[in-house]
């Protein structure tokens, strides 16, 4: 169970989106498209900060 709760919070978008709404459609379709944004997001905010830092 603990290995499906890390699957599932790695494929969580990390930020909230309001916008979405409350539906399990558009969770569905809309859903992944935000995931590999946020992640992109975090990892060019994460890379800035060890650049800044070198």
């Amino acid at each position: 169970m603990a290995r499906a709760f890390e699957v599932a919070e790695a494929l969580a978008p990390t930020r909230p989106h309001p916008a979405t709404g409350e539906s399990a459609v558009a969770n569905i379709f809309v859903g992944p498209p935000i995931v590999v944004f946020d992640k992109v997001r975090d990892a060019m905010r994460d890379w800035r900060k060890r650049v800044g830092e070198g």
